[in-house]
């Protein structure tokens, strides 16, 4: 499923890559960890509209051999992985390299000791440095125009992405087809052991995305979708929730209320469509998990909105809600927060909302915590 994503993904921005103001030629993949492997089988399996025009693999979850069918028309390729990772222990031959130079594509190698080293380390060495180094050099970040500034192509995406969720509100509100098909292999599957459903909005579907093998793992399974706000979370909480049997569900929700995503809403409101789960869960035998919504003093795609107060008294009505119910609270919020109640920006990947890796990496502890109490 990964890998038709991806395959789906590039094919999308080449063909709308006027509308969202991209070369066509310069859409690349960038995978960690087990979403490595599926960049790498997307670079071996393409078409002529969904071929990468760049890879970066960093930690990848494969061994060496599977690299060998890179070809003269592979894209070129970016690899960082650390010896000590399990991960990467097909990769921790220093001929890889070598291995590589026979398909004439541009191919950079970087082994770093330790994990940690390199996949948390701002310095000039850095993996993220290497790699935009690479990428200047090879030609593919070509620097903006004065008209298009930074700010100006980032509200313009925005802008095109709440197009392409206001268009959704027509055919499938609650957007029930996002994991369908998933949701019916995993029931077919009959795995029942101690399965974990996240349910949220893009951060709980970025966090999947950024850090899988945290989800695979621990047999966690993601149902995060990018845009929503409780209301939707509430309507599709049988299909992605109740009717896979879960022991747990993870609730992150609220952050796009308080951006107004679907319109204004009260605290009040949103805070009823999350108990309102909660009871959903508890009658169907799925112990609940609350979270709090990660602090934010602004919100990229909806500025002046002054989130933070709100935040603070949606969290204040969840946590007292579930000390009162004996429902395990997740306080995301006090672990993450600066000091103006919004996002610690080293966490944050857009500098307000969405964490990053290190980001998530705070918050995995936080709430594995949980689940294996809850699990006991």
């Amino acid at each position: 499923m990964a890998k038709a994503d991806g395959l789906s993904a590039i094919a999308y921005l080449r063909n709308h890559a006027a509308d969202y103001k991209l070369l066509s030629n310069h859409i690349g993949l960038l995978g960690f960890s087990d979403a490595g492997h599926a960049a790498a089988s997307i670079a071996l399996d393409h078409n002529t509209n969904s071929f990468p025009d760049f890879v970066g693999i960093i930690n990848p979850h494969f061994s060496k051999s599977a690299l060998n069918d890179f070809q003269s028309t592979s894209p070129p390729l970016f690899i960082a992985a650390a010896a000590n990772a399990s991960e990467a222990k097909g990769l921790k031959d220093v001929d890889l390299y070598k291995d590589l130079s026979h398909t004439g594509q541009s191919t950079e190698f970087h082994l770093y000791a330790k994990e940690n080293n390199f996949l948390f380390d701002t310095a000039s060495g850095s993996w993220n440095n290497c790699f935009a180094n690479w990428l200047k050099e090879e030609g593919f970040l070509t620097p903006l125009s004065q008209e298009e500034t930074p700010a100006k192509k980032t509200a313009e995406g925005w802008a095109n992405l709440k197009k392409y969720y206001d268009n959704l509100i027509y055919t499938d509100w609650p957007w029930l087809s996002k994991y369908k098909d998933a949701n019916a292999n995993l029931i077919a599957s009959g795995q029942k052991e101690n399965k974990v459903v996240f349910l949220g909005n893009s951060i709980t579907e970025n966090w999947y995305n950024i850090d899988s093998a945290f989800f695979k793992r621990n047999n966690y399974i993601g149902r995060g979708i990018g845009g929503q706000v409780s209301g939707q979370m509430l309507v599709r909480f049988r299909e992605d929730v109740i009717n896979l049997h879960p022991k747990i569900v993870v609730i992150l929700a609220g952050t796009n209320d308080i951006a107004e995503n679907r319109g204004p809403i009260t605290i009040e409101n949103s805070f009823g469509n999350i108990v309102s789960m909660v009871e959903l869960a508890r009658v169907n035998g799925i112990k609940p998990i609350l979270c709090s919504v990660l602090p934010a003093s602004d919100f990229p795609w909806h500025h002046g909105l002054n989130p933070a107060p709100k935040i603070i008294q949606l969290n204040k009505m969840l946590k007292e809600y579930a000390n009162k119910n004996h429902i395990s609270y997740v306080d995301y919020w006090s672990a993450m927060v600066n000091g103006k109640d919004g996002l610690k920006a080293k966490w944050a990947q857009d500098g307000f909302v969405h964490p990053n890796l290190i980001g998530y990496k705070v918050m995995e502890p936080l709430v594995k915590a949980a689940i294996d109490k809850a699990l006991k």
